[in-house]
């Protein structure tokens, strides 16, 4: 049935698909996208951050196992970007949702956002945001895709992990 729900769901997980699609090595359309983006859909993110991490690592999972029914082999960092820009625009950007879950969601992590970290030095980070750019967003592991959340972490402490975004510079 088409409602706002659906309406919702559709345009997320459309931004979602083109934002993870950026990889050279690994292109899927919007529909392929979507049959990942449906098996997670209904599932409700938890509000302590160390629950969402673990329900986050749990959702690659399940996005790498949809991915593979389709012939993609998504690694953990580009299942990542489609579930975060998925997030983006059903949670983060979403009056429904407390701050407080808002805050806790991953921002997407990209080549435009790991450069800006590293030239900025952010939070003292350069180095080790520099590490991560280097392996490439899209070929990231599970847990060299954490590791970049914990640098982001470090340096948003007290505030909500989607301001990082201040440094993205895709909006341009």
């Amino acid at each position: 049935m088409y409602n706002i729900e659906e309406h919702k769901f559709r345009f997320s997980a459309w931004a979602a698909s083109r934002a993870a699609s950026t990889s050279p090595k690994l292109r899927f359309d919007v529909r392929k996208g979507q049959v990942c983006l449906r098996a997670i859909k209904d599932l409700i993110p938890p509000s302590i951050q160390e629950e969402f991490d673990i329900f986050h690592k749990r959702l690659r999972e399940i996005i790498i196992l949809e991915g593979l029914k389709l012939n993609l082999n998504f690694t953990h960092g580009v299942a990542a970007k489609l579930i975060n820009v998925y997030f983006k625009s059903m949670i983060v950007c979403n009056e429904k949702y407390s701050e407080e879950i808002q805050s806790i969601i991953h921002p997407p992590i990209d080549s435009l956002l790991l450069k800006s970290l590293c030239k900025h030095n952010i939070g003292g980070l350069g180095k080790e945001f520099k590490t991560i750019e280097d392996i490439k967003w899209s070929k990231l592991n599970s847990n060299q895709y954490e590791e970049c959340i914990k640098y982001i972490k470090i340096v948003m402490i007290n505030k909500p992990l989607w301001m990082i975004e201040e440094y993205w510079v895709g909006h341009q």
